[in-house]
Order: structure tokens, then sequence, then C-alpha cells
């Protein structure tokens, strides 16, 4: 139980070993002291397994696991070692649906899989079978009003019917709508009447209303739907305890004109002009608000989501523009990030002109908004508590006479200077944000034209084309498809990851540490590289930027990987992915939920994939999977893109 529980100690995911064919003992340490050696996945380089594994032992390694009725999720073949050992073994690795594969079958299993390793002459690999799962980046969660344009926060209501979240085996969520009222007791006396003594009432609680509607809610499946008198406040203004006494002071008003039939709910919500703010132009990298700005601004990595869907979140990948046109910008990113798999049929999208509804896509869900909101308040306060140290430092030092004294004031004014600029410019930014961002409609970015359904012919066809609104992004704030290298991470400690190979080292740190992408990886690079890794095996550094886990580096593999989903019933669809593995151990995972639509670049900043999802558990990946780009680029031209353009430029 502990060998299958902790042999592989130090990956991202901790995945339980099912069965393997190594026959070199493990041992759980023991005595005074003792530790769990860790390990960490690594490239393969050179090995005569990848002349024989795309598209040939693979397939037969597929139908052996198939025969056996294996429920395979992935076939990777990678490199598993100790940290701190030079030399790891190569290692036919198998992914397993949890709890589908018993030690003892799966033991048969992983002896069949090695004799067919030796087929093809193939005597130095072993194999191993863990559990792992393949799980798209993207999350979930349940709202009042989902379905509604903008799923606006309920902060109370009068209503005691219960409202439950779905759950078990295909439950989805049920959409709700708003309806016009008809004829209503409620129409005779509400305007210059009624409403009035609502809105005085909603003053003298000091309640900050922004909006009172008389609207029927419902769900969009049923013919019926109650009057709701539906109140908004600002964000963040009123209680959940305040706002059920508001309601129900609402509700005797009601009452008070003979309406029993009609609920008061109250929402947060903000009365707003139609167009939103522009994106930001990318700050300098000591610019005070630099580490909180990010992802407002033209730079890649956006946090978006279909304003529909506001709880799956993922990632704007990069920009392009079609052939002969500089004005229209577009934004690739993986199509479950704007057509989560529970919301659509996987059917074909296009939009083909204005009079088509359009599927809207923003930045931030409204949960992920807070939490942006939450760290800008947070800077803040450390900001104040920094202020404060400095202050009292200066009162120190008064106290004394000698030259050191006078140098450390000197030095601490000058650091408290610093810190009250930043806290002024904090102050500015969290306002603008606060009052300029707040709604999904000031945060709309595009709409999606045009996605194919999701596929596995071959490599996995995941992606969706998002024009964004010039309002949004033109010619004067558009800075071209750069990743931003922040002020979060080390300029050594980066440069250093990426050039691994001092004798050739091909990554330069940008003077605005701003990574400008150019041009694309070659399929045939990908599976023979040219650099090499830390360990001196053929390999590709890669980074990208992602929703959730931000800057990160890792490890392209030169054998392409295998990934199965597994769908209603027994239906499984089988792709081959470019893997990346974490840069080491202590890196931490290259991806996780909320990144898949990143798009992943090598340190000269070509273009590698679009990044789709993971292998691991459902908490953490081992492996990342993406599409490489030859094929993303020739499958867009394949519905009808003009020769699209990575290194696009807007006129004005």
């Amino acid at each position: 139980m502990m060998e299958t529980d902790l042999y592989y100690y130090g990956l991202p995911s901790k995945p339980k070993l099912v069965a393997r064919t190594g026959t070199t003992p493990w041992e759980a340490p023991t005595g005074l002291g003792a530790y769990y050696r860790v390990k960490e996945l690594r490239p393969v380089g050179n090995h005569p397994l990848r002349d024989v594994w795309e598209d040939n032992l693979a397939f037969k390694l597929h139908a052996l696991l198939d025969s056996k009725q294996v429920k395979w999720t992935s076939t990777d073949i990678v490199r598993i070692g100790y940290v701190g050992e030079s030399s790891a073994p190569v290692i036919l690795w198998i992914g397993v649906l949890p709890t589908s594969l018993s030690g003892a079958d799966g033991a048969i299993v992983a002896s069949q899989c090695r004799e067919l390793l030796q087929e093809y002459n193939v005597d130095d690999v072993e194999v191993e079978i863990r559990e792992s799962a393949v799980t798209f980046s993207a999350c979930l969660a349940a709202f009042y009003y989902y379905g509604l344009p903008s799923t606006p926060k309920l902060v109370a209501r009068t209503s005691t019917t219960p409202w439950k979240a779905p759950s078990g085996p295909g439950a989805y969520h049920r959409a709700k709508e708003l309806r016009p009222v008809g004829n209503h007791p409620l129409q005779e006396v509400w305007e210059d009447n009624l409403a009035l003594k609502l809105h005085a009432l909603l003053e003298s609680k000091k309640v900050k209303w922004t909006s009172t509607d008389v609207v029927r809610i419902g769900y969009a499946d049923e013919s019926s739907a109650p009057v709701i008198l539906w109140i908004g406040v600002m964000p963040a203004s009123l209680s959940d305890d305040d706002g059920a006494v508001v309601a129900s002071q609402c509700r005797e008003l009601l009452k008070e004109y003979n309406i029993d039939d009609v609920e008061v709910e109250i929402r947060e919500s903000v009365v707003t002009l139609s167009a939103g703010p522009r994106l930001l132009n990318p700050v300098d990298p000591y610019d005070p608000i630099a580490s909180v700005c990010e992802p407002l601004t033209t730079t890649l990595g956006l946090p978006i989501c279909a304003q529909s869907t506001p709880w799956a979140e993922g990632t704007g990948g990069f920009f392009i523009t079609e052939e002969g046109d500089t004005r229209r910008l577009l934004l690739i990113t993986a199509r479950h990030v704007v057509f989560p798999s529970h919301s659509n049929q996987n059917n074909h999208f296009e939009h083909r002109n204005t009079s088509q509804p359009r599927h809207n896509v923003t930045l931030f869900g409204d949960s992920a908004f807070k939490k942006f909101v939450q760290s800008i308040q947070i800077k803040i306060k450390k900001n104040a508590i920094m202020t404060d140290i400095l202050e009292r430092r200066i009162e120190y030092v008064e106290e004394n006479e000698d030259a050191r004294a006078k140098k450390a004031r000197q030095n601490t004014e000058f650091k408290l200077a610093e810190t009250r600029r930043a806290a002024k410019a904090l102050d500015i930014f969290h306002q603008d944000v606060s009052t300029h961002w707040v709604t999904p409609e000031s945060r709309a970015l595009g709409h999606v034209i045009l996605s194919p359904p999701i596929s596995s012919d071959g490599y996995t066809e995941d992606w969706a084309v998002i024009e964004i609104d010039a309002s949004k992004v033109n010619a004067d704030n558009f800075v071209g498809n750069v990743i931003d290298l922040g002020p979060e991470v080390l300029v050594g400690g980066l440069s250093h990851k990426m050039n691994p190979d001092r004798k050739n080292a091909y990554f330069t740190w940008p003077p605005d540490s701003l990574l400008k992408l150019t041009g694309i990886i070659p399929d045939d690079e990908m599976r023979h590289p040219t650099t090499r890794d830390q360990n001196n095996e053929p390999c590709i550094i890669v980074i990208k930027r992602g929703n959730t886990t931000g800057l990160t580096v890792g490890r392209a593999n030169g054998i392409l990987s295998y990934a199965r989903m597994y769908y209603d019933g027994d239906n499984t669809k089988t792709s081959k992915e470019w893997a990346i593995l974490p840069f080491e151990h202590k890196s931490g995972p290259f991806s996780e939920r909320g990144d898949s639509g990143s798009v992943i670049v090598d340190g000269r900043g070509r273009i590698g994939g679009l990044l789709t999802s993971g292998a691991g558990t459902i908490l953490s990946s081992d492996i990342t999977y993406a599409t490489p780009i030859c094929f993303l680029l020739q499958r867009m031209q394949d519905h009808g893109l003009r020769k699209p353009n990575v290194t696009p430029t807007l006129l004005a």
C-alpha cells in the first residue's frame, strides 16, 4: 500500500501506482531522519523508441489496451528519476481511470506491454501504470441567476421556495430568463407612487441601490414565471443579513398596496453606459501597479470566459489577423473555455452576420473579478503596513546623530517616498477598476466568430476564434503578441531556466520585460529538438502565461503523447498531444485548471502550441497537453480563415 501511494513522491499530482514491470525494489525510508526521495519527470531526449513510437508502436499499444478493456487515459514516453541523480530510466507511462484497474490485472497488462516493446527491439524501457485523468482546465460553480446575461450575484430574497444546485450523473444548470410582466395590479400603483416610496425606504436604510425593476424571472423551460421586484445594489455594499432585512421591509411595503403575489430579490448590479473602458497599455515593470494591472492590458494570458458561463474560465491564447486585414483583431483560445462541455452539444459554431445573436466573451468571471479586486486591496494593505514600518524607522534613527544613522535616515526617507507614491497609484487604480470594470458588460472583450466541434482526428482540435471589439483594443493600445514576463519573477532565475545550456543561450531578457512572439516552432523540431535541458537532454524549454498559474516554465518532450477522453457510455476519443513536463520537481505543475487556451512558446518567442488539457488527478496535472501550432493554423485555413498571421499589427 505504501509503495502504491508514495512511489511517485515529488510529482505534482502524486499519482497512485497501479503496476510496474521494473524489478528494482522500492523501499520506504527507515530510521531517524529518514525521508522520501523526490522524483521528477524529464524529457526522453535521444532514444530508439522515438523512431517507432508515433503512429506505429503507439497504435499497437492502444489496440492491446483496448483489447484488454483497459480504460486508459494517456500514454507517455518520459524519463522518471530521482532528483539529484544525473540519469533516469525511460518509462512507458500509461495512465488509467482511477479505480478502474486492479494491481493484479495491471501487472498482467504491464507485462504484455513490455513484451510489445521487445517486439520492436526496445529492451531498456520499463512499463509503469498509474491512475490519471485527462482533465480540461475549466471550473464549475452554481449561480442563482444562471442563464441571465450578466449572471448577477444574489444578495437576498423573500421567497421561501428552496433552490438547489444540480447534482448527480447528467445534472445540468437550468437557465433562467427575464420576461416582461404583462398585466398585473402592480402596474397601476408603481410609477411615481409605490416606486417613490420604495426609493425613500431604501435611502432611509442607506442602501446604495442602483436600479429597481419589476420583471418576471423564471426558468427558460417553464411557461410561467413569478413577478419579482428586482432591486440592484452596488457590489459589496450590502451584506446578506442586511439585505434580508431590507428585502423583508420592501415586501411589507408591497402588502400595503395589497400586492401579495410579488416577491423581492436584491442582486448586485451597476448601471453603466454600453461601452466599457479600453484595455490598458502594458506598463513599465517598475511601475507601482505593474504587479496587479497585467490582466487588464493587451498582453497575452488574458483571463476570459463566455459571458453566459462565467464560472468556466480559461485563458486567451494569442492574437492573429487575416491576410490583408489590419483592422480586425482575432484572439485564439480553446473551444471548451467559451463553450464548456456541459453547456453545449459540441456543434459547429459560426457567426456569419450581425443578424445572428452574439456569443459574447468577457474578461474575468464574476468570482474571478472579485478575487482580482481583492488582490489589489491586499497590495494596498501591504503597502500601508510598509509605510507604517518606514515611518517608525525614521523616528527611531532620528534619535542618533552619527553618520551611519544619517545615511540610514536618507535611505529610509527615499524608500518611504517611493512607498507613498505607490500607495497613491494603487488607490487610483483600485478606484478605476471598482468604478469602470465591475460589470460583465464593461468587461466585454468581443464575441466568438468560429469554433468547430472538439474532435480527436489525429491531434486534439479544440479551438475558437474571438473577434475583439475595437472599443477594447485598437492601434493605440495594441503592442502585438507579447508575453509580459512581469515583475513577479526574478530576472536571473527565469533567464537561467530558459538557458540551461549556457554555451548555446538563446533567450535574452527583453528590456521592457515583454517577450515578443515571432514565428512558429516547426513540427520536425518538436520531435527532434536542437536545444538541451539542464540534464543535457535534447529538449525545448518553453514558457506560458495562464489565467491560473501565471508565468511558468516547462520542458517539451520530444516524443508525442496520446490522450484518451471518456464521454457518455463507452464513447472514447484518442488524440496525439505535444507533451510539456514541469521544469523541475520544485517548480510545480506547468499548468492547472483555468490555463486552457494559453499559448506555449520557446525562448525565442516562437509559438509551439495551444494548451488544451493535462494528465494527472482532478486537482493537479503532471503533464500538460497542447495542440501543435502548424496543425492549428492549417485547420483554421480549412475552416475559412485567410492565411492567419501570428505576428499581427493594427492600423488606425
